[in-house]
């Protein structure tokens, strides 16, 4: 990948917040903002709903040779691994 992807994210009871992700060695990282938020969170983990999200935008990029079959490879073992626990 050679870019993060970014995408912002309502919830039911109006608030938003921003999401970024990267890849570095080899792993997919996470990382939120709460809007008005001056800093990113970079412990908490994703909801099941931003990692569909994710999902789907990496299948794009795959699609469109942005994303390599490793990368595809490691966010449907995330979204996965969130079922299992």
């Amino acid at each position: 990948m050679r870019r993060d992807i970014n995408w912002k994210t309502k919830r039911e009871d109006g608030t938003s917040y921003d999401v970024r992700v990267t890849w570095f060695a080899g792993k997919f990282k996470f990382q939120f903002q709460e809007k008005g938020a001056t800093r990113w969170d970079y412990e908490r983990r994703p909801e099941r709903g931003d990692l569909e999200e994710f999902l789907e935008t990496i299948e794009r990029y795959h699609n469109r040779h942005r994303a390599t079959p490793l990368e595809l490879t490691q966010a449907k073992k995330m979204l996965a691994d969130f079922d299992r626990f």
